[in-house]
């Protein structure tokens, strides 16, 4: 069965700790390659450091309100405030992600690609040039996800 309704904190892909920020859910958009999730993982702080283009953060002690993932059932609804970019360029892949403990690069990711409108990409933007500086939010941005998983 699926999440109960509001129950963000225990779905494991957006749980986090309130005494603990590095474990707060966030939804980065990145340039370059899209890399499996192992490979991610490993190279957590090289992408974040050079790729990453804008990142929108669950901080449930200083902003609350900057990411709102909701969960539905089995869809997570993400919606944010206004935030500039960090860093210009193509917007190429997406990842929503949250790491178990401070210094692990181990956590739930769904990373996933960027393209423009009715390319067939899992998130589809009318303009994939995102320059630093300049505002962008995220509306009502799905994710459904399967009710069972299978390992």
């Amino acid at each position: 069965t699926g999440v109960n309704t509001g129950d963000i904190q225990n779905l494991g892909l957006l749980s986090y700790s309130n005494s603990n920020p590095q474990t707060y859910p966030y939804f980065s958009i990145f340039k370059g390659t899209k890399p499996s999730i192992a490979t991610f993982k490993t190279n957590y702080a090289s992408l974040m450091t050079n790729d990453c283009l804008l990142k929108f953060i669950h901080d449930v002690k200083n902003d609350p309100t900057e990411l709102l993932p909701t969960v539905i059932s089995n869809l997570i609804v993400i919606s944010s405030n206004y935030k500039a970019a960090d860093k210009s360029g193509d917007a190429a892949w997406f990842c929503l992600y949250r790491r178990y403990t401070n210094n692990s690069v181990q956590g739930h990711a769904i990373l996933g690609n960027i393209g423009l409108i009715d390319t067939g990409a899992d998130l589809e933007l009318p303009d994939l040039n995102i320059v630093a500086g300049n505002i962008y939010r995220i509306d009502n941005f799905k994710i459904n996800l399967p009710s069972s998983w299978e390992y």
